[in-house]
């Protein structure tokens, strides 16, 4: 597993907080930031979401986390 400096953890702690609470949750549960690995179908049924949803949430919240942790790198 991949270790990040404690700069870079920062930063992403901040990025994640600010994303919308459904794009938090959805990349927590997806990536099992906060337990197990869960799938896109196991995360729409326990949040009572259709599929979409959860997709188009973890799509968003992904590219915003992408252009919070590129900023300041250029």
């Amino acid at each position: 597993m991949r270790e990040y400096d404690a700069e870079t953890m920062a930063r992403l702690s901040l990025a994640m907080g600010r994303l919308e609470e459904l794009e938090r949750t959805v990349l927590q549960m997806r990536f099992g930031l906060t337990g197990e690995v869960l799938t896109v179908g196991d995360i729409a049924r326990r949040l009572g979401k259709p599929e979409h949803v959860v997709q188009a949430a973890q799509r968003h919240a992904l590219t915003e986390l992408r252009s919070s942790m590129m900023e300041g790198r250029e």
